[in-house]
């Protein structure tokens, strides 16, 4: 028995819209609705399907269309909705503030907030820079410099970071430049720090993307830093200079900077979780996602974990209230990779073997708007 909490009903905050979250809200209602009363916090209505993202990018589908709407799923749930963007927690308080200076308490706390792109310090200041995090942000930085390409008919765009999500932005970015009308000069080219592309990636994916970057004309500069910007043009360690009209931050994940200063045990500003997604230090904090770490067997920062931790959570923090044995997340040691290639192609890889079939593209396509359909519904406002 984990002990059960005291009073009738205890408040319950789910921080952040993400996969785990939208998995989590129907089981939590159906289960605890009698004991729970359940509010789910995000900074917007609507929130992203990160792995549908790179088909949006290349104009397979309008970006509104990988977006959970999060407001009405609450709502169709029984589950209430606050808008605001959390600037604070405390863990022992048991409160969190918001941007709006307001304070929200809570009995117990689940966080679900994904990450932040890694800050890159050389390119603060320059007016053509964004991360490829928060989604919305960069998703409309993008159609802005595509919609200026066009009045000029040129596009330069350098991304930095080759990891699996930069290769995928990259390669739905050149797909939409070769299918924008008027666009006669144009060019992508990516860098990485490391000396190759997918430097923690299984060795046949990197072979095959690499090949793919080839086919699309893809300049890959490896062993390569950024290291300043004067106006719009960037530095490069190779002594180069570039002066593209967008530069794309794709470095990878960190934490938002607030949760390292809540008192919670973290790794490297991720929450510390045990292998039931409960905090090691703060057992009425839960916490899954990127947001995460999962101390028994750390994971990549991967939708598909994400999603099943959801039944996982929602289970648990039933038990939770109710005093009754916790269940634990037993991730998988391996998963399936599908790719995508920019045009409708994909690869797919696990086990270390990768391969690229007739199909694989439509294949990812059904898993990513399964989920879409099956846990929330399709923002068209």
């Amino acid at each position: 028995m984990v002990g059960k909490l005291t009073s009738a009903r205890k408040k319950v905050l789910l921080a952040g819209g993400g996969h785990a979250h939208i998995v989590a809200l129907g089981k939590l209602q159906a289960r605890c609705a009698e004991s729970l009363d359940i509010t789910l916090i995000s900074p917007q209505p609507r929130t992203w399907y990160s792995g549908a993202l790179p088909g949006a990018i290349a104009g397979h589908w309008p970006s509104d269309a990988v977006a959970t709407n999060v407001a009405s799923l609450c709502q169709t749930k029984g589950v209430g909705f606050r808008q605001g963007t959390i600037v604070h927690l405390d863990a022992d308080g048991k409160s969190v503030t918001l941007d709006s200076g307001e304070i929200e308490h809570f009995d117990l706390l689940s966080l679900d907030v994904g990450s932040v792109t890694r800050p890159l310090a050389v390119l603060s200041g320059m007016p053509n820079a964004v991360n490829v995090r928060p989604i919305p942000e960069f998703v409309e930085r993008l159609d802005q410099a595509f919609g200026k390409a066009v009045e000029h008919g040129s596009l330069d765009i350098v991304l930095i970071g080759a990891g699996l999500a930069g290769l995928e932005i990259a390669l739905a970015l050149s797909y939409r430049m070769s299918n924008t009308p008027g666009l006669h000069e144009r060019s992508i080219t990516i860098v990485e720090g490391a000396e190759t592309i997918l430097p923690i990636g299984p060795r046949a994916l990197r072979g095959a993307l690499m090949r793919a970057l080839r086919r699309a004309g893809i300049a890959v500069l490896t062993g390569t830093q950024v290291t300043g910007h004067r106006d719009d043009q960037i530095s490069l360690s190779t002594g180069q200079s570039l002066r593209p009209h967008l530069v794309i931050n794709c470095t990878g994940a960190a934490a938002h900077a607030w949760i390292a200063e809540s008192g919670l045990h973290t790794t490297n500003g991720f929450v510390d979780v045990d292998a039931c997604l409960r905090s090691v230090s703060h057992p009425d904090i839960w916490a899954s996602g990127d947001t995460s770490h999962f101390t028994r067997k750390p994971v990549p920062p991967a939708g598909v974990f994400a999603v099943r931790a959801g039944s996982i959570l929602a289970a648990n923090l039933c038990s939770y209230a109710d005093g009754d044995e916790l269940t634990e997340y037993d991730p998988q040691t391996d998963y399936l990779k599908l790719v995508s290639l920019g045009a409708k192609r994909a690869i797919a890889e696990k086990f270390g073997v990768a391969v690229s079939l007739p199909g694989l593209w439509y294949l990812k396509r059904r898993i990513d708007f399964s989920f879409l359909h099956s846990h929330a519904f399709p923002a068209r406002d």
